[in-house]
Parts: structure tokens; C-alpha cells; sequence
């Protein structure tokens, strides 16, 4: 929640609120080019985190408005963000909350459950009342002894649970937040699912 030793100071030339937002620059995890996780400083990484964030909420966005307005969607997410009535020369309208953005947003956001894929082995889901997975099979009956894995983002297996024949809940308080992948392997066939929980 602080600023960087590093970051640009405020306001433009023309006295406009900049920087407008702020995202996460020292200390981003980040994929190094070896593949790993690591760590790194500059707004080079913290613009990356917006822009991943900015995406996400524009294909919302596009999913209920054929043409949606540029200025309608940087509104929603600077009132959202923790400065906005009052923004800083360091911070401009600070960190924006993409939950509230999505709220502000001038149209009501629909969400459809996706089809699944007949070649789908199973669904997962998270409780984060629970801090628990559920990995749900689609078709109990042509489990034959799968093998569940969690796989982090470095390829390390944190999880491995062998002869499943039935829906499983996974207890996740020793796993950091992050992204995962949720491996299923049945009747040498190989499945695997993303999943993101902090």
C-alpha cells in the first residue's frame, strides 16, 4: 500500500491526476526466463498487473456492451480505486478494487456458466469460506482409479492423491495464494484445469 522508492510523482504538466492508478511494483512475482517464479522491482512489472487486470474486466465488459466506452470503463475503475476523492501526487487515485470497478460499471454484468466439454474429465471450484478445492467428476462411473495432482506455476507437485473414485474436497491452508493447476489423470487420459485463489 505504499510507494515506491522508485515510482513517478504527479501531476501532468497540464495538472491531470497522474499517475492515475497503482499496481503492485516492488516485489512482483513474475515468470523469469527460465521458466521459474521470481521476484522483481519497476513499474515495468507493475504495469503488466494492470494491464492483466484491465483486460479482464474490458472482456466483462464486452460480454454486455457490443461497444463499450473506453472513459466509462477508466471511471469505473478510479472510483474504485482507495484515493479516489482524494488523490496523491505518488498514488493518483491509488489501487483500484476490480470487484467495486465491476460494480460501477453503468450495466448489469451477467454471468453464464459455461458449457462443459463432453471430453471434460471434471469441474473445480473454490470455497474460500472452506479454503478448499473441490474437484467434482462428471462422470463417476468411468473413474478407473484417477490420480489428482496440484501443480504450481513452477511445475513443482504439491498435491498427489492416487485411486480416486469419487468427488474430492482438497484442504488448502498450506498453499499460498497463487495460480494452479489441477491435474487429473484417468484411464490414461490427462486433463488439467487453472485455478487462481489467494
Amino acid at each position: 500500500g505504499d510507494p515506491s522508492t522508485f515510482t513517478s510523482s504527479g501531476p501532468s504538466y497540464d495538472g491531470r491526476v497522474k499517475p492515475e492508478v497503482c499496481a503492485m511494483g516492488t516485489s512482483t512475482a513474475l515468470i523469469n526466463v527460465n521458466g521459474g517464479l521470481d521476484y522483481g522491482n519497476g513499474t515495468s512489472y507493475a504495469s503488466p498487473v494492470m494491464a492483466g487486470m484491465m483486460a479482464c474486466l474490458l472482456q466483462l465488459y464486452k460480454e454486455n456492451e457490443s461497444e463499450p466506452n473506453l472513459d466509462t470503463l477508466l471511471e469505473s475503475v478510479f472510483k474504485s480505486a482507495n484515493h479516489y476523492l482524494d488523490p496523491t501526487v505518488l498514488m493518483g487515485y491509488g489501487i483500484p478494487n476490480f470487484v467495486l470497478a465491476e460494480q460501477f460499471l453503468p450495466i448489469p454484468i451477467t454471468r453464464t456458466i459455461p458449457e462443459i466439454d463432453s471430453n471434460d474429465l471434471f469441474t473445480v471450484s473454490y470455497n474460500y469460506d472452506y479454503n478448499s478445492l473441490l474437484v467434482k467428476f462428471i462422470k463417476k462411473d468411468s473413474l478407473l482409479d484417477a490420480n489428482v495432482r496440484i501443480i504450481d506455476i513452477a511445475g513443482r507437485v504439491l498435491y498427489n492423491k492416487r485411486n480416486v473414485k469419487d468427488d474430492l474436497y482438497i484442504n488448502t491452508n498450506r498453499l499460498s495464494g497463487g495460480i494452479y493447476a489441477i491435474n487429473v489423470i484417468n484411464a490414461g487420459r490427462s486433463r488439467s484445469k487453472k485455478i487462481f485463489f489467494r
